[in-house]
């Protein structure tokens, strides 16, 4: 991928793409939410949302009390004396009404459970949480899944591109059309990470003509020195190194005991 090509494209739903990438860049940026909140940009967002939302609903209301209606007045209009089209029509009639009825039932649980920004209220409790965000963001009973939330609830979209070979560019547009630019690293692969350095490299090159394995592991530790899983030097980790960077072993000594 060419540098400045279009890398990823994240909607606002599912900001966890950039929270993975680096989620301390986002912690950064509490403040400028805890700004976004107290301009009220967010509690206009949500109930616009809300409003959407709720007329949506209320036209699937309508549109099943219309058709509860039309199939009662059909069941009134017909001639008693045929029974079968009658008993076709009542039952239409009632599977009309328990329709509305369900229909009714999911629309106060939706509500219930989904709704956001309504009475004054939550209003002003979503005022208060503006100035405690930061906190909030930052406090250890706060799990990565609240953290998710927040952004979902602020993050219009997320536009990331692959600026450098191991650097992205990510543009954040916020709800109300503000916006944040972030430059990130790129995590080195597990190659990259099990990669030793050049003198490293070259100390085994160099110790490997007149010592064993074992002896030059124990001089890496005498001298302070860790592996790159910042754990001691092995006889093993030595084998490693000289079998991953092509080192012979010229020694020919037995091994101290």
């Amino acid at each position: 991928m060419q540098p400045g090509s279009m890398w990823a494209r994240v909607s606002y739903t599912s900001p966890s793409a950039l929270i993975e990438i680096n989620s301390f860049a986002f912690s950064l940026r509490v403040k400028t939410l805890a700004r976004f909140l107290k301009h009220n940009v967010a509690l206009q967002e949500l109930e616009v949302r809300d409003h959407t939302v709720g007329r949506q609903w209320q036209m699937r209301l309508e549109r099943a009390e219309y058709e509860a209606e039309l199939a009662e007045r059909r069941y009134q209009e017909v001639d008693p004396a045929q029974r079968l089209v009658a008993a076709t029509l009542e039952r239409r009639w009632n599977a009309a009404l328990l329709q509305l009825e369900e229909l009714k039932q999911q629309a106060a649980e939706f509500q219930r459970q989904h709704a956001r920004v309504a009475t004054p209220e939550q209003k002003a409790k979503v005022l208060a949480l503006a100035k405690d965000l930061p906190k909030l963001w930052h406090a250890p009973t706060t799990q990565a899944q609240g953290r998710k939330r927040m952004l979902r609830l602020l993050i219009k979209d997320i536009t990331v591109e692959k600026s450098a070979p191991k650097q992205l560019s990510v543009h954040i547009r916020w709800q109300g059309n503000a916006s944040t630019d972030l430059t990130l690293q790129i995590p080195p692969n597990i190659a990259d990470r099990m990669r030793y350095p050049a003198e490293v490299v070259d100390r085994v090159r160099d110790m490997a003509q007149h010592l064993q394995d074992a002896e030059i592991a124990h001089q890496f530790n005498q001298q302070g020195h860790t592996s790159i899983t910042g754990k001691p030097y092995t006889r093993s980790i030595i084998q490693w190194i000289r079998f991953r960077y092509g080192i012979p072993l010229l020694c020919s000594k037995s091994p101290k005991s």
